[in-house]
C-alpha cells in the first residue's frame, strides 16, 4: 500500500490479495510516493483506494472528503469520491452508466518495423504505470453533473524491439462488472494543478523487475503481500478554491 499524508492506495489482484510492493519511495516533491509490483499476462486487478486523512489536514471546515483522480497509462479512467475513513473498490473503468470493464494486464509486442523506430514515443512515458492524484474537495449532491463518458484505451499494442517501453505490459480492458455510479459535482480545496499527494504504482513483468534488481529470482514467484504497511506523513498546501462540474463515480457516504 503506497500513502502519503492519510491517503492509500494500492492494487489487487484477481484473487482479491493485494499485490507484494517493492522499492517503495517517498519523493523529494513532498506529496508523491510509488512503488513497484510485478504483473503478469492475463492478470486482472482491481485499485483500492482509502480516505484516512487525519482531522488537522483537512483544510475545510465539515468537509472530510477527498477525490482520488485514477489513471491507468497515462489516461483519466475514474474519479472515486471517498469520505473521511472509507475505502473504495475500483475494479475497471466505467464504459456505460452502471458498467465496468475489468483491468487486464496485456502483453506490449515488439516489431522490427522500422518506421517505428522514428515514431515519437515521448507521450507514452506513462506505460506501466497506476497514478492516483488525490484532492482534498468539497462535494455538491444536488448540483446536476455531467453524463457518464465512457473510457477508452488506445489501440497501441506494439513498440519497435529497441525502443526503451519494450518488455513492459499495458493495460486492456476485460469483461464486464456491474458497478453502480452515483455522480456528484465538487469544488476543489487543492487546486488541480498541486494535487494533496499522488501515490503511484509502476507494474512490470518480473523478468524486468528482476534485471533492474528490485526483486530476486524467489520473490518474482509471489505477485502479493499478506501485511501491507501504511505510510502517513503532515502535508500542508495553500488553500485555494475552485468550482468544477466533475464526473464522480460510486459513492459511500
Amino acid at each position: 500500500m503506497v500513502g502519503m499524508a492519510g491517503v492509500f492506495m494500492m492494487l489487487i489482484d484477481d484473487q482479491g490479495m493485494p499485490f507484494k510492493e517493492y522499492a517503495t519511495k517517498k519523493h523529494s516533491d513532498g506529496i508523491t510516493t510509488s512503488c513497484y509490483i510485478s504483473s503478469r499476462v492475463g492478470q486482472s486487478f482491481s485499485i483500492e483506494v482509502d480516505n484516512a486523512v487525519p482531522h488537522d489536514l483537512r483544510r475545510a471546515r465539515d468537509s472530510e472528503y477527498v477525490n482520488f483522480r485514477i489513471f491507468v497509462d497515462g489516461i483519466h479512467v475514474d474519479s472515486q469520491l471517498c469520505a473521511g475513513r472509507t475505502k473504495e473498490l475500483v475494479q475497471g473503468a466505467p464504459t456505460s452508466n452502471g458498467v465496468q470493464s475489468r483491468f487486464v494486464f496485456s502483453d506490449l509486442l515488439t516489431s522490427t518495423d522500422e518506421s517505428m523506430a522514428k515514431r515519437d514515443w515521448s507521450t507514452w512515458d506513462r506505460f506501466g504505470l497506476v497514478e492516483v492524484l488525490v484532492h482534498r474537495v468539497l462535494p455538491h449532491f444536488l448540483y446536476p453533473p455531467p453524463a457518464t463518458e465512457p473510457v477508452f484505451f488506445n489501440g497501441l499494442d506494439t513498440v519497435h524491439r529497441e525502443n526503451a517501453y519494450a518488455g513492459r505490459h499495458r493495460t486492456t480492458l476485460g469483461e464486464d462488472v456491474l458497478q453502480p455510479n452515483e455522480r456528484c459535482s465538487v469544488t476543489y480545496i487543492d487546486p488541480k494543478s498541486a494535487p494533496y499527494a499522488a501515490l503511484r504504482v509502476y507494474y512490470r513483468p518480473p523478468e524486468m523487475l528482476e534485471a533492474r534488481g528490485i526483486i530476486s529470482g524467489l520473490s518474482a514467484r509471489t505477485t502479493y503481500d499478506q501485511d501491507s504497511a501504511s505510510i502517513s506523513r503532515d502535508n500542508g498546501l495553500p488553500v485555494k478554491q475552485e468550482h468544477i462540474v466533475h464526473r464522480m463515480s460510486r459513492l459511500t457516504l
